[in-house]
């Protein structure tokens, strides 16, 4: 619907900008599936609990999460806009209608994300109420993970009855997906998970309060293998992300945690976002926007030497570059023999390595490094298949025809 898109299209920016500057810090982004269905099932304080956790997944999955909304909020013209174009699902809290559940089927069967609160309604800041199984029969009925998650602060951004977002700091724990007992049946399997997942977020909620203690003595916890993660996740067979992806991917170096966004890792992750921006680009712009990238890759070279990441990109960086801005093939094989002492990806520096051995006539070393790319890529890799596919088609043209 028109008027859907044009709501949620104007008002996205200002929602994610509030979203952002109130997180205080972010942990456990790597237990949320980078694809497929989920159910994520928070405790509920505040309305601001749903634009936490829509701008937490969606930065890190591309892929919205629709909300169980009592049906109340639909009532008037206005609201029911507002709730629908942020992805608002009319339910009612005793017996879910036909509708909702036709509405569920169809967010978990597209691979979207569903938020149920267990709860049933906000909470007043205590013990948190009993958990209904409804989340877990979606869940159940539709094979998606069910990621448990702790918020704490939300209820100070947004109180009961306020109408506007009050300064504070809004701490987030993701928990792993909750474990199912396959030999039990599913109505006796939620009905179990629901006590079970009572005490796991409870537990998560009184760890995102550790968290924000702890971040006010500059201790939050660290996501920047998350954000690695989703940016691999991202990457094509040619290592070329698209625009508005690599936009959704920045926000999301910005989400994660205030105390972060300043740290070494996270701003190598920025550093790299600002290398497949460039990739992207035609002509002059192109080659501004790569000097710019060297420059601040050899600011943090300096800071990191032995860097894996950093020497990595630097690597491909000199690779794409004239000897005369400094770049070249010798220089490229300093930087990625440093990388490829990474022990979390041993043959991703390996293909760049070739081509800079190409470059410098010499074949035999260039068919090495292919080699070990064929037979050292974990299959666990999410681009083993295509890393060796390339390997495999640059070692053909190296050999050249078979006689």
């Amino acid at each position: 619907m028109l008027a859907l898109r044009v709501i949620r299209g104007a008002t996205r920016s200002v929602v994610w900008r509030i979203v952002r500057r109130r997180i205080g810090s972010v942990e456990g982004l790597e237990n949320i599936p980078l694809d497929g269905p989920l159910v994520v099932v928070p405790n509920h304080a505040s309305y601001f609990d749903h634009f936490v956790v829509q701008v937490v997944v969606q930065t890190f999955r591309g892929r919205p999460v629709w909300f169980l909304t009592k049906r109340e909020s639909f009532a008037r013209r206005f609201p029911r806009l507002w709730a629908t174009a942020w992805y608002g699902i009319p339910v009612d809290r005793d017996v879910p209608a036909p509708d909702t559940l036709r509405e569920v089927r169809r967010v978990l069967t597209s691979g979207d994300g569903l938020c149920v609160y267990p709860e049933g309604t906000r909470g007043d800041g205590g013990p948190l109420r009993e958990f209904k199984p409804g989340a877990f029969r979606f869940a159940l009925a539709h094979g998606a993970p069910i990621i448990p998650v702790g918020l704490h602060g939300t209820a100070d951004v947004l109180r009961k009855g306020d109408r506007w977002f009050r300064r504070g700091r809004v701490d987030v724990v993701i928990g792993r997906p909750l474990q199912v007992d396959a030999s039990v049946p599913k109505p006796r399997a939620a009905e179990a998970l629901a006590g079970s997942g009572r005490d796991i977020v409870g537990a998560l909620v009184e760890r995102a309060g550790q968290n924000a203690r702890r971040r006010r003595a500059s201790a939050a916890p660290s996501a920047a293998s998350a954000v690695d993660a989703s940016i691999v996740h991202e990457l094509g067979d040619e290592g070329v992300v698209a625009p508005s992806v690599l936009r959704r991917l920045r926000m999301l170096t910005t989400v994660v945690g205030l105390d972060e966004r300043h740290g070494l890792e996270l701003r190598v992750q920025r550093v790299r976002l600002a290398a497949l921006r460039a990739v992207n680009r035609r002509g002059p712009s192109r080659v501004a926007s790569a000097v710019v990238v060297g420059l601040r890759l050899a600011r943090l070279r300096r800071e990191a030497p032995a860097h894996p990441l950093v020497n990595y990109l630097l690597g491909r960086w000199c690779l794409a570059m004239p000897r005369a801005l400094g770049g070249g093939p010798v220089r490229a094989l300093e930087h990625l023999a440093v990388a490829a002492t990474d022990p979390s990806d041993p043959t991703r520096s390996a293909l760049a390595s070739a081509e800079a051995h190409r470059r410098l006539g010499d074949p035999a070393r260039a068919l090495g490094q292919l080699r070990r790319v064929v037979l050292e890529t974990p299959h666990r890799h999410p681009h083993h298949a295509s890393r060796v596919r390339r390997a495999e088609r640059l070692a053909v043209e190296l050999q050249g025809p078979a006689s």
